[in-house]
């Protein structure tokens, strides 16, 4: 369930895919490597799920196209660096209050450890489109971040 709360901003779209996410562990339990971790294999199978579901919703589409021109314009805005968080409940509520497909791409990215050119394979996008949402998901959560002590602190 954690995984899929990554990859959707509500709990009852979050519980449908970890739904069809066991499913497919369910289906496939005789495959199992005894060599590996089956949580690894289940976890792997669950962002493969988020993945799959990400593809199939066309609305995304548009969101992920960008031309090069747009890339190299928008890519050098801001030096990147990790930011570090109170918890991880507070991070995953600053990853909801980004564009779906740019923390989706982020999730794959810095969370889930795939290189740019995985992620654009995965999602059929460019590297540079993999990049760039990933660049904006830091610097929307770097603001966002700043927003929230700002409150704190005033």
């Amino acid at each position: 369930m954690n995984v899929a709360l990554r990859y959707k901003n509500n709990e009852d779209d979050a519980a449908f895919l970890a739904n069809e996410g066991f499913i497919k562990v369910l289906s496939t339990i005789e495959k199992i490597d005894t060599s590996t971790s089956i949580i690894s294999w289940m976890k792997r199978i669950m962002v493969n799920t988020a993945i799959d579901d990400f593809r199939k919703n066309k609305k995304y589409a548009g969101t992920l196209s960008m031309t090069n021109h747009d890339f190299e314009e928008v890519y050098g805005l801001s030096e990147e660096a990790d930011l570090e968080f109170e918890s991880t409940e507070f991070f995953q509520s600053l990853l909801n209050q980004i564009p779906r497909a740019t923390s989706n791409v982020f999730n794959l990215y810095a969370i889930d450890g795939y290189s740019h050119k995985e992620v654009a394979e995965m999602l059929e996008i460019s590297l540079e489109t993999s990049k760039w949402h990933v660049k904006q998901a830091r610097k929307k959560l770097r603001e966002l971040y700043n927003q929230s002590e700002n409150r704190k602190v005033g």
